[in-house]
């Protein structure tokens, strides 16, 4: 599912990160939500409908903890001003590389 994820993410990274860079913040943000209330809604939502989905206790004890403090992360971060400087994006990154080695190290 990580690979599939990273897959169909890698184009809507790279827009918005040439949206950020040519000064449209708004477009690289509302990518960013627009892109995760598609992916959790619509798409778990059909696969749910397709094939019933089970909860697994990774999910339960690992993920979410770990997605809602990235996300008070991120919050915290855009706080000040509403930009995420490079720091702060390096800090997301390694926490994001450190979550996914710590999930597949779990199997």
């Amino acid at each position: 599912m990580s690979l599939v994820a990273v897959g169909t993410s890698l184009p809507e990274l790279m827009v918005t990160v040439s949206a950020a860079r040519s000064g449209y913040a708004s477009i690289a943000l509302g990518n960013v939500i627009g892109s995760n209330i598609t992916n959790i809604l619509l798409i778990l939502g059909c696969s749910g409908l397709v094939h019933p989905l089970t909860v697994t206790e990774i999910s339960i004890n690992y993920i979410t903890p770990f997605m809602l403090f990235f996300s008070l992360l991120l919050l915290l971060f855009i706080r000040t001003g509403w930009r995420i400087k490079r720091f702060e994006g390096l800090i997301l990154f390694l926490l994001y590389s450190g979550f996914m080695i710590f999930i597949l190290s779990l199997g």
